[in-house]
């Protein structure tokens, strides 16, 4: 083995942070009494004095904060985590944190958003509608809302084919009907619009330009027609296409 590679490995061990410990008052079907609370990359360790309980961030449905009591709903049953002190609000924040860090990864989304700012977030579906506040991320491709429950939306940008601006709310609708609203910005609100846009415009030209990379003899309006069907990450519907262009057949 390299020394160079053990000399960064043990430099990294160093560097390495122990987890912060919380204290809290359990309550559930499973712990209670006084426990110590451990917020991991995929878990959040609920330790008493022999046994350890892991609560999978995948199994999480639901994280709320009331009179200074957190409460961790998952599929396997609910904990109540209170007697935390001035700790429970940063302790909330900083579960929450992760929580979203987990969800980020299992939405596939890698690297830093574009923008981050919070605020209501309501998605209109074919089964369900509601209405949350959120953290809410734009990324190159999409826009992200992470509400601390099950409604977090990853919402692709290349299947937006509308977009309504009203008073402090912006409004992106998709091709397959669904819609989705971002309200009460606060001071964000201009460049949440600003930033969106840009992106939204970024993959139409990029389409754009594809299109007529392949046939350039397309008129700019036909051009754009096939912009709007093969805008990228999206399987273009192949008997529109050919009936828009030649090149396409």
């Amino acid at each position: 083995m390299d020394i160079s590679s053990v000399m960064g490995s043990n430099t990294a061990q160093e560097k390495e942070q122990p987890l912060f410990e919380y204290t809290a008052q359990a309550l559930s079907s499973v712990v209670n009494g006084e426990v110590k609370l451990t917020i991991g990359e995929n878990a959040l360790a609920v330790a008493v004095l022999f046994d350890v309980v892991e609560l999978a961030y995948a199994k999480v449905t639901a994280l709320a904060f009331a009179n200074y009591t957190v409460s961790v709903k998952t599929t396997e049953g609910d904990y109540a985590l209170s007697r935390m002190g001035q700790l429970a609000e940063p302790f909330y924040t900083a579960l929450c944190e992760a929580y979203n860090k987990a969800v980020l990864r299992s939405l596939f989304i890698k690297g830093n958003p574009l923008l981050t700012t919070k605020g209501d977030f309501n998605l209109s579906e074919s089964e369900m509608s509601a209405r949350v506040s959120a953290p809410i991320h734009i990324y190159e491709n999409c826009v992200v809302a992470l509400p601390p429950d099950m409604q977090a939306r990853r919402v692709p940008l290349c299947f937006v084919n509308g977009m309504d601006k009203r008073d402090y709310e912006l409004t992106l609708h998709l091709a397959g009907g669904e819609s989705y609203t971002y309200a009460k910005l606060g001071y964000d609100t201009t460049p949440f619009e600003i930033a969106l846009e840009k992106q939204v415009r970024k993959l139409r030209d990029k389409s754009l330009q594809a299109v007529k990379d392949i046939d350039p003899s397309l008129s700019t309006t036909h051009a754009s027609q096939l912009a709007r069907l093969t805008v990228e990450g999206v399987a273009a519907p192949f008997g529109e296409l050919t009936t828009l262009a030649l090149a396409f057949r």
